[in-house]
């Protein structure tokens, strides 16, 4: 498949791959020191781009930091729905997504760390919550786990409940657990633990 970027001109291929870079600088510096601690200075001598170059791209470190998650989110969403359409029936597709969504953790804990544990205020807006792009990919996300709930209960897998709070209650049970282990020092990876977590949401805990 043709690379779009390819197709750019010289001068616009080489804006997106500075910016690329200092996305990823970005990510990096967050990772270790967290949003308070990081500084434009120490992003930019990362990038290896001189601090006036660095404002060209993002005027704030709070417009860099949500940048630094949209373009994580994006790539997020991809493997979660690319989870979802490999596996074949709806519970399937569950157990898919909820594995690939703690692999997601585990192949990138430090932005989860800065994602959970980062200013609020940077990614939101006062009345109405999360950035309109951000807020638009997670929908997009529940949206398409509702389908698969919904289909589920339709032939019979699930339980003749609503599939909206199906899919709030995937999504919560996830991200209290990820956001747990974010906030751990040296996390360890524990299947069990894994195989339990989904159990507790496919099964329930009455016996």
């Amino acid at each position: 498949m043709l690379d779009v970027e390819t197709t750019l001109p010289r001068k616009e291929r080489e804006f997106l791959r500075h910016r690329r870079e200092i996305l990823m600088a970005a990510e990096a510096v967050f990772s270790e020191k967290g949003y308070i601690s990081a500084t434009m200075e120490e992003i930019a001598q990362r990038a290896e781009f001189a601090v006036g170059t660095l404002y060209k791209f993002f005027d704030t470190k709070a417009s860099l930091y949500a940048e630094v998650i949209l373009m994580r989110m994006s790539e997020l969403e991809e493997e979660s729905n690319r989870a979802l359409e490999e596996a074949v029936g709806p519970g399937e597709r569950i157990r898919n997504c909820f594995r690939s969504r703690i692999d997601q953790f585990w192949k990138n804990p430090g932005f989860f760390r800065f994602f959970y544990h980062g200013p609020v205020g940077a990614i939101s807006e006062a009345n109405t919550g999360f950035l309109p792009e951000i807020r638009e990919r997670y929908e997009r996300y529940l949206d398409r786990l509702r389908e698969v709930f919904a289909e589920g209960i339709r032939n019979g897998e699930f339980r003749p409940l609503g599939e909206g709070l199906m899919a709030l209650s995937f999504e919560g049970l996830l991200q209290v657990y990820l956001e747990r282990l974010s906030g751990q020092e040296s996390p360890d990876r524990r299947q069990q633990e894994e195989d339990e977590l989904l159990s507790i949401f496919l099964n329930g805990v009455s016996v």
